[in-house]
């Protein structure tokens, strides 16, 4: 996940829309293999997108919605989490 392209495009958004007040964060990936199975590199590409994407969001949206005093942030889990997936 590349965090200076999250906050080049957040910065483009807030000059062209302006202040956002809802964020959604709604990303996440699955291999459906087993840990054993995945390269590293794999792994490191799955926690990008589902973990490090909705915290690089946050931080460059949140400060704006701090300042205002006014903002909501969801972020939507994955069905994956309910299925017994390897």
């Amino acid at each position: 996940m590349d965090n200076e392209a999250v906050r080049e495009v957040a910065a483009k958004v807030q000059s062209e829309v302006g202040k956002v007040d809802i964020l959604i964060n709604n990303a996440g990936i699955v291999s459906g293999k087993f840990i054993t199975e995945l390269s590293d590199e794999h792994i490191t590409r799955t926690m990008g997108v589902n973990v490090l994407s909705h915290f690089w969001t946050i931080k460059a949206f949140l400060p704006a919605m701090i300042s205002s005093n006014r903002g909501h942030i969801v972020t939507v889990g994955t069905v994956d989490a309910q299925l017994p997936l390897p």
